[in-house]
């Protein structure tokens, strides 16, 4: 956060195993987080998912292993919301690309929606027992990855919504993300 994160993280509660964490802007500008340090937190789960709870509803910003992790969010001046840490019940998220428009592979602006112009690299993040994972474009295998981190770049040149899903694979079972995407080229 670009303010004092132990502050922030100072206000947090616990109800029905979901940790809540309070954001508020008072100042006369929108302000942006970029990275939120979770560091020195006793309580993260192993594997949690993040979402951000505001007057639009709930929205999933991704499933991390990470105490540091790079976010995208704004928030406008004298607005309100609550991060939401929960445990993760699925191990395994695609991070990129998630809710944004991306150029040539790099995130310009954050959306409710995805959209991809160009080549794209689709990262995951997985639990720790994961032994590898398959990349699929409209349910068409096209790439799997053996090592952490798991990631593959998604030149194929397409037009219109497409469907990215990810599986990964663990000694004791299988888990799946998806994401639809407008794409161009």
């Amino acid at each position: 956060l670009d303010t004092d994160i132990p502050a922030v993280l100072a206000g947090a509660f616990l109800w029905n195993d979901t940790i809540y964490i309070p954001v508020t802007n008072w100042g006369k500008t929108a302000q942006s987080i970029k990275q939120i340090d979770f560091s020195k937190c006793g309580w993260l789960p192993e594997c949690y998912e993040l979402s951000m709870m505001d007057e639009n509803g709930v929205h999933s910003l991704g499933i991390y292993q990470s105490k540091v992790i790079d976010v995208d969010l704004q928030i406008e001046s004298k607005d309100a919301c609550f991060l939401v840490v929960e445990k993760s019940r699925s191990g395994v998220s695609i991070t990129k690309p998630r809710n944004g428009l991306y150029i040539f592979d790099k995130k310009i602006l954050p959306l409710h929606g995805t959209f991809v112009v160009g080549g794209v690299t689709i990262t995951v993040e997985a639990s720790k027992d994961t032994s590898k994972v398959e990349f699929y474009i409209d349910n068409d295998l096209k790439y799997t990855d053996y090592t952490y981190p798991f990631s593959w770049f998604w030149d194929e040149r397409k037009f219109g919504i497409h469907t990215i899903k990810v599986l990964s694979y663990s000694q004791s079972e299988k888990r799946t993300d998806v994401v639809s995407v407008f794409k161009i080229l």
